[in-house]
């Protein structure tokens, strides 16, 4: 499942195969982007177990980062869709639904998302069914 990541083309591709946190800036050199990038890497293996994905989001384009780096695509609208305007910087978790989770405007902590996460009904059945 992580392979076909890579080929999706916008970000409602996700839907019901993964989470996602999208981090939109202003750049594709963010350095707000990197910290957060850097925050969310040190728990990679959280991010596979709770079917993550990380992208970034410019004015025109997105990257997939993890689990994978797929390069910069065409964004379909989905930064002027969801950004808050008046924002340079904004994470949001897009749950399996498609729905959002959570917007912020500092970085976001893998600790703090994941137990985000681990709220939810839908993770809750997914550790009942692997248990």
């Amino acid at each position: 499942m992580w392979l076909q990541l890579v080929t999706a083309q916008n970000p409602a591709d996700y839907k019901w195969q993964n989470r996602a946190v999208v981090v939109f800036t202003d750049s594709t050199n963010s350095e707000k982007f990197e910290a957060q990038r850097k925050e969310l890497t040190a728990g990679i293996k959280g991010f596979e177990e709770r079917k993550l994905v990380l992208l970034h989001s410019t004015p025109g384009k997105f990257k997939q980062y993890l689990p994978m780096d797929s390069g910069w695509r065409d964004d379909v609208g989905i930064y002027d869709q969801m950004l808050d305007k008046e924002a340079d910087f904004e994470v949001i978790l897009i749950g399996l639904d498609g729905g959002v989770k959570l917007r912020q405007r500092e970085i976001l902590e893998s600790s703090y998302l994941f137990k985000i996460i681990d709220s939810m009904p839908m993770r809750q059945a997914e550790l009942k069914r692997s248990n």
